[in-house]
């Protein structure tokens, strides 16, 4: 019986010890992997039933989770691109290879997020701009702005929940940016108009503008961006401008392994790149 047939199959690469299905490694039937089953390749020695191979273990884990996935993801913060395309070329997993030639499309992307607060009176404002189209939609669907006319409201009064307020939409000047606000505005006798804004998962409805930013900021941190700098873009109008940053996982690369008849079970594969987050 040759190692193709066995379900499970143990590989020591520079020491460590991978434990896969022998389908995983014959993704790829012309890869030096795949003819290692059909003992086809010497320079792979079997150790006590254990395929012992002298190359670069921890390398080996991507190659692995390539092999079980089909799509290059590395950490945001990997460096060794070209070790690692020796590691695939040494295996005979061009199309691997080929992926991580085009370095630029999978490094992680600086994304840039800017919060403009402006506090006039009983009102504040917002407008949010983003580098990356689809954060700025994705925190557009989680904020709401509600509004309703109140008598006698001020900036701290609770949220009158017995009275029914009206959703408005958000201002999106263009896929990169949003705009709302929040507060009273004076309307006439002892009536307001009022402005309150929920940030899910917060259910809270909040007027009082310092706590939505202090909000918004809460956020922007819990969803992995940080504050990098704070500064008054216009001293007459006291707007505050805070600027976010985080490191974005580029859109994944598949190979999408094709075998037709007659191919004598040769795997062709042909690369496409997600474009979500464009």
């Amino acid at each position: 019986m040759t190692m193709s047939n066995r379900e499970v199959v143990v590989l020591s690469v520079g020491g460590v010890r991978f434990v896969t299905q022998a389908s995983t490694l014959q993704q790829f039937p012309e890869s030096r992997l795949a003819r290692m089953l059909n003992d086809e390749d010497r320079e792979f020695k079997q150790v006590n039933g254990e395929f012992f191979v002298d190359r670069d273990g921890n390398l080996f884990s991507y190659i692995m989770d390539f092999l079980r996935t089909l799509q290059v993801a590395l950490p945001t913060d990997f460096s060794d691109y070209q070790r690692l395309q020796r590691e695939a070329e040494f295996y005979e997993l061009y199309s691997l290879a080929d992926l991580l030639s085009q370095e630029h499309l999978l490094k992680p992307r600086l994304e840039i997020l800017e919060v403009r607060f402006l506090l006039q009176e009983m009102q504040a404002f917002f407008r949010i701009f983003g580098s990356c189209s689809s954060t700025v939609e994705a925190l557009a669907e989680q904020i709401a702005v509600f509004t309703g006319q109140q008598s006698g409201q001020t900036w701290n009064s609770p949220f009158p929940s017995q009275k029914p307020l009206i959703p408005l939409p958000l201002e999106r000047p263009s896929h990169h940016d949003m705009v709302f606000q929040c507060g009273t505005d004076y309307s006439a006798g002892d009536q307001f108009v009022a402005r309150y804004v929920s940030i899910k998962p917060d259910n809270r409805k909040l007027i009082n503008g310092t706590n939505v930013l202090g909000l918004l900021v809460d956020t922007l941190l819990k969803d992995g961006f940080r504050l990098i700098s704070t500064r008054t873009v216009s001293s007459e109008e006291k707007v505050e401008c805070y600027s976010f940053e985080r490191m974005r996982r580029p859109a994944g690369l598949t190979v999408t392994v094709n075998q037709s008849p007659g191919s004598s079970g040769i795997a062709q594969a042909k690369r496409s790149q997600m474009l979500k987050g464009k």
